[in-house]
């Protein structure tokens, strides 16, 4: 479950506009500030800061969703990126102290706080979100690689190529396991052999102290069925080895560490570690959570009070927590009522639930006919492929049971 990319991931399902391409510059100072619309179904509450960065709350459903991420302006279209580099574009204005964004829906915002303000309180949750990436990142150290190796328990394949690392590594020191769920709202019944996956679509990365990491796919298919319902299908696993290093961190105001894997066919992915290595970005934009990490949060949003994971006794590779040096913003009042612009979030023409979520699936399917397309260009394996292939399909078996008349 990510701390972040929540709001641009709202957003585009809501507004329906999305783009790979960030623009280049930001220069309107207007935008900096504090900024909150909705209506009777979710809140959203955005600091913009100077600078090009936001933060965002979105309140639906009895969940709050949190994201970071950056802002840049050409003309009058705004590109919200997030941390893990999913952008969102849409048209921008204003009607006095009103932000007007303009998609296949509008969502008008009031201004709630001024620059100062918002700079103020993006400093502070600068402040502990910095804190808490340093106390879990305690949970999840790491060391220098420890060659040889590691036993992996059934079903889990086992390494036949467990010598071949990078020399002198810097790997975790313990097993970490990452996952990325794929299509939430869907579960499989499996009707031949053993389900891996407990009926669900996820890709998995097993990061182990000797320098490998296995990479495994759960992929099920079968016949379409009304939404809700179980469907009942064959599973398909993919299974690969590799080695991995874990780069010098990147300080910035978001700290990220650079994960590189190398599969042991020669395939090799850039991916990054961040919220205190509770999050790993895979690829440009997914997003797969550490384990502990995922059900801590999960625990915590279902209203428990789970306690945070000790660290493994005897490794610290965590820096010293840092002390406050600024002023404490002044926290908004929770029974002060905020001025909801006119109109609040409303449909454009001609737009209505149905088809923005139809719009949302074509569009998600021809982005991933492209990304298939230059990904084979590029020379990707035919594993690859079909990885990409199958989540096509699954989004494509989604839009012919939409179209479905009932």
């Amino acid at each position: 479950m990510r701390r972040v990319d929540t709001w641009v991931a709202v957003c585009v399902a809501i507004l329906g506009a999305c783009t790979a391409q960030a623009a280049d510059r930001v220069d309107d100072a207007r935008l900096v500030g504090k900024w909150v619309g909705g209506n009777e179904f979710f809140e959203v509450r955005s600091l913009h800061g100077g600078g090009g960065r936001y933060f965002s709350l979105v309140k639906t459903g009895g969940q709050a969703l949190n994201e970071t991420g950056s802002y840049a302006v050409a003309g009058n279209v705004i590109t919200y990126t997030t941390q893990a580099g999913q952008a969102a574009k849409y048209t921008y204005d204003f009607e006095g102290d009103v932000l007007v964004l303009k998609g296949a829906v509008v969502l008008k915002m009031a201004r709630e706080s001024d620059a100062a303000a918002a700079e103020r309180e993006i400093n502070w949750i600068d402040y502990n979100n910095r804190l808490a990436d340093l106390e879990w990142s305690k949970r999840f150290p790491l060391a220098k690689v420890k060659p040889g190796a590691w036993p992996m328990l059934k079903p889990l394949p086992q390494d036949a190529h467990a010598a071949r690392v990078f020399p002198g590594a810097t790997v975790f020191a313990t097993m970490q396991a990452y996952v990325r769920f794929w299509n939430f709202g869907q579960t499989w019944v499996v009707t031949q052999g053993a389900d891996p996956g407990g009926g669900r679509d996820q890709t998995r990365f097993y990061f182990l102290p000797n320098g490998r990491f296995l990479y495994r796919n759960i992929r099920y298919n079968g016949p379409v069925v009304p939404e809700g319902r179980p469907r009942r299908g064959t599973v398909e696993v993919t299974d690969a080895w590799g080695r991995y290093k874990v780069g010098p961190p990147d300080r910035g105001p978001a700290v990220r560490e650079p994960l590189t894997l190398e599969t042991d066919a020669g395939e090799v992915l850039d991916n990054a570690l961040y919220d205190g290595r509770r999050n790993m970005q895979w690829g440009k934009s997914d997003v797969a959570g550490n384990e502990v990490w995922e059900l801590f949060a999960l625990q915590k949003g279902q209203g428990e009070k789970p306690k945070v994971p000790d660290a493994p006794a005897g490794v610290e590779d965590a820096q010293p927590l840092p002390k406050w040096a600024g002023p404490v913003p002044e926290t908004p009042k929770a029974t002060a009522p905020v001025k909801m612009p006119e109109g609040g979030l409303k449909p454009a023409p001609a737009a209505n639930e149905g088809e923005l979520e139809l719009a949302s699936l074509r569009q998600a399917i021809e982005e991933m006919k492209k990304a298939e397309a230059k990904m084979k260009a590029d020379g990707a394996d035919d594993a690859t492929l079909k990885v990409l292939r199958d989540a096509r399909k699954q989004l494509e078996d989604q839009l012919a049971a939409k179209r479905k008349p009932k």
